[in-house]
């Protein structure tokens, strides 16, 4: 993981690999790990489905990486 990324980015798109279980997602995930580009948290919010989004947000709130909204 790069020192310019994200931490609670990170570990959504991790989560979103996760429980999404697409290939796709989880490539992103790979990409994000290795350059920290934000452009991949557009791809990723893009191409995950609500739930999942959903089910990633609840992860990192649960890691108190983030707050409820």
């Amino acid at each position: 993981m790069t020192d310019s990324s994200c931490l609670p980015c990170w570990h959504l798109l991790k989560a979103a690999c996760t429980y999404g279980q697409d290939v796709r997602l989880c490539e992103a995930f790979l990409e994000y790990d290795q350059t920290g580009s934000p452009t991949v948290l557009d791809t990723v919010m893009s191409m995950a489905s609500p739930t999942v989004l959903k089910q990633a947000r609840a992860h990192v709130v649960a890691l108190g990486l983030a707050h409820e909204s």
